[in-house]
């Protein structure tokens, strides 16, 4: 059985809750952030009453809104009550003329004359609406967020070698008796400058110092930096 394989079928007999905290976690790398949970209990793996599922802040002030569902017989009207009740101000508590994006995320398959109603439905109202079903998912976990569908499936998709950045403080963070490495950095700025230089010139850079000098943390700090000088060049 193939890796994506195993992901759809983890997929297709995940739990509501742990599939709202998987979904969280999905958007919030798809760079959804600001997120607050409203279908979630907050500190438990419940679900709870909520309208929207989950809220995410924009920052120009407007709101985008998430529903979730696993709901393998009526996913198409259970989304219509639900985007119904995204747009009663009374239930939501926020005005549709601020609501800027609608994202629903199941498990399930969805027709594409499912997928045009409910597009319809959010047109009509001015909103945008995402919809990411298990194909979607399930090939962004194998192929971009790989940490996830081990965290959340328990489907192992690499050897876990080779890590995002954000994985990797994560990970580290978690041993017993490593030194944080999501700390604030100061100073340095002349050894930070000569390893920019290297990189740009020769393409490599050592890095070397005994034991808790702290050389990982170092050397996070100089791709940050390398990779926002490469990015500034592109743009």
């Amino acid at each position: 059985m193939s890796k994506l394989t195993q992901i759809e079928k983890a997929l297709s007999a995940i739990d509501q809750a742990t599939f709202q905290r998987l979904c969280d976690s999905y958007l919030y790398k798809r760079g959804y952030e600001h997120i607050n949970t409203l279908g979630l209990v907050i500190g438990a793996e419940k679900t709870a009453k909520g309208t929207p599922d989950t809220l995410t802040t924009r920052s120009d002030g407007n709101y985008d809104f998430a529903e979730y569902s696993t709901d393998q017989n009526r996913l198409a009207a259970k989304f219509a009550g639900d985007l119904a009740s995204c747009f009663d101000e009374k239930t939501s508590g926020i005005p549709v003329t601020q609501i800027h994006e609608i994202v629903l995320c199941h498990n399930a398959r969805m027709t594409p004359e499912d997928e045009y109603n409910l597009s319809e439905q959010c047109r009509g109202q001015g909103v945008l609406l995402s919809v990411y079903g298990p194909g979607t998912i399930a090939h962004d976990l194998y192929q971009k967020y790989p940490g996830l569908a081990q965290e959340f499936l328990g489907v192992e998709v690499d050897t876990r070698q080779i890590l995002t950045a954000a994985d990797f403080i994560a990970a580290y963070n978690k041993r017993s008796f490593a030194t944080p490495l999501d700390t604030v950095f100061k100073f340095r700025e002349e050894e930070l400058k000569k390893v920019r230089e290297a990189l740009e010139d020769k393409g490599l850079a050592l890095i070397s110092g005994r034991a808790g000098v702290g050389k990982t943390r170092f050397a996070l700090e100089c791709c940050d930096i390398y990779l926002g000088s490469r990015v500034a060049k592109s743009i």
